[in-house]
């Protein structure tokens, strides 16, 4: 098996370069040796727990750290070991453009529902449970689409949606959210006073208000979708500082890719919102849920 999976592993590799989806600066042995261990906890634990059934894999971290990137990696391999897998984001299931034009209105004096788009209460949490149900229950389903790249980064849902067959062996769902729990304001502020840096954003965004707390809030609806997750797995960044850095150079590859996106300052406003909340994530949930797979990951994007 171990021949197997290695070869499985470097035809991913051989293909995400022809693709151009990771850089040639990530040699074979690198590679293999970063997924190589992912991809057989990911097998042993599919065999032992979920024999005939739909195993659920969650992959949380900052954005632009490469949860894509390895879900991408995980989908092709175990594919090509004959495995049944789907892939999607929480992305996938924001709301439209116009829902979430509303939301802003209702919270317009919150600088987090300014934003366009990513925070909790920007997604349809009832779809996202009923396709994750579906795929459990083994039956097919339809899987929403949505783009970031339109009216200019603010996005919108695609009128197409993507066909999952029934009979699943491995659901991937990644999110930069992704387990985040419900807590009280007190709780999540004396986590995040622990980062300098998350300590300065948190105050530059918000002032003296405490505008988070309606975010920990919209959180609770979340907690249904976090249950259905048999497994999660951590990315999370040795220094947080490094987010932002992550967040500039993906939205560059979008431009590259599509010719329109956010540009530098938007990008920068944008992201600085979700700095005390991924460090939260990587301080606070990630440690304290049970059996999960924590990877932290250096600022070239490398495993450390």
């Amino acid at each position: 098996m171990h021949k197997v999976m290695e070869e499985s592993l470097l035809a991913t590799y051989d293909q995400m370069i022809a693709h151009k989806t990771i850089p040639h600066s990530l040699g074979r042995d690198t590679f293999l040796e970063q997924f190589y261990p992912v991809l057989d906890f990911y097998l042993q634990l599919q065999k032992s727990e979920f024999e005939g059934q739909t195993l659920v894999l969650g992959i949380q971290g900052p954005i632009g750290i490469g949860k894509t990137t390895m879900a991408n990696v995980i989908y092709q391999s175990l594919s090509k070991l004959g495995y049944r897998v789907a892939s999607c984001s929480i992305d996938d299931f924001y709301l439209d453009r116009e829902q979430r034009g509303a939301l802003r209105s209702l919270h317009q004096a919150n600088p987090y529902y300014r934003l366009q788009r990513g925070m909790p209460g920007t997604h349809d949490t009832n779809r996202m449970q009923e396709v994750i149900q579906s795929i459990k229950q083994r039956e097919s389903t339809l899987l929403p689409n949505f783009d970031k790249s339109l009216y200019e980064g603010e996005g919108d849902v695609l009128p197409l949606s993507t066909y999952v067959p029934e009979a699943l062996d491995v659901l991937l769902l990644e999110g930069w959210c992704l387990g985040l729990e419900s807590t009280e304001s007190e709780q999540f502020v004396s986590v995040v006073k622990k980062d300098d840096y998350a300590t300065q954003t948190l105050k530059d965004v918000e002032g003296e208000t405490n505008a988070h707390h309606q975010v920990l809030q919209y959180v609770a609806a979340y907690q249904s979708v976090w249950e259905l997750v048999d497994h999660y797995t951590f990315l999370t960044p040795a220094d947080t500082a490094h987010i932002m850095d992550w967040r500039l150079s993906q939205e560059q590859q979008l431009w590259e890719r599509k010719g329109r996106g956010m540009n530098e300052v938007s990008t920068r406003h944008f992201i600085r919102h979700f700095i005390p909340f991924l460090f939260y994530l990587a301080e606070h949930t990630a440690k304290n849920t049970t059996g999960a797979q924590i990877i932290q990951v250096g600022k070239d994007r490398g495993f450390v």
